[in-house]
């Protein structure tokens, strides 16, 4: 079993400080990707969001926007849906996004980071576990 694995989600959540830009609302913002799995990220804006409310999110046309990954050899350009805002000070600056179609390069981008992390990270021991909110 996987340091990652959660039993409430289908896929691992690996922790990750990536800076990142993405496009929402017409408008370009700069953040950090604080964790990503296969079919989603945890996004962290370096500015407050355009949303008034998290029922601005059942709008079509603001749940969806563009996360460029950085990579090795460019930027891979992601499309998200906002699943979920998280005030932070009182302001929506975080949000968990759900991937639509992710593709091969990104899946590969994931599987990598991964790899990496299972051979170059400590394990943590059982009663750090035990102790260790989800």
């Amino acid at each position: 079993m996987s340091k990652f694995y959660s039993r409430k989600r289908a896929y691992e959540r690996i922790p990750v400080h990536i800076r990142t830009s993405f496009f929402y609302n017409n408008q370009s913002y700069a953040g950090t990707l604080k964790d990503l799995s296969l079919i989603g990220m945890y996004i962290e804006a370096d500015q407050s969001l355009p949303v008034k409310s998290k029922a601005d999110l059942l709008n079509p046309f603001k749940s969806y926007c563009v996360v460029h990954v950085p990579l090795r050899a460019g930027t891979l350009k992601v499309i998200v849906k906002i699943r979920r805002l998280v005030k932070v000070d009182n302001n929506l600056k975080s949000m968990g996004v759900e991937l639509v179609n992710p593709s091969q390069d990104y899946l590969e981008f994931v599987s990598s980071i991964r790899n990496y992390c299972l051979i170059n990270i400590p394990q943590p021991s059982p009663k750090q576990m035990k102790n260790r909110i989800i």
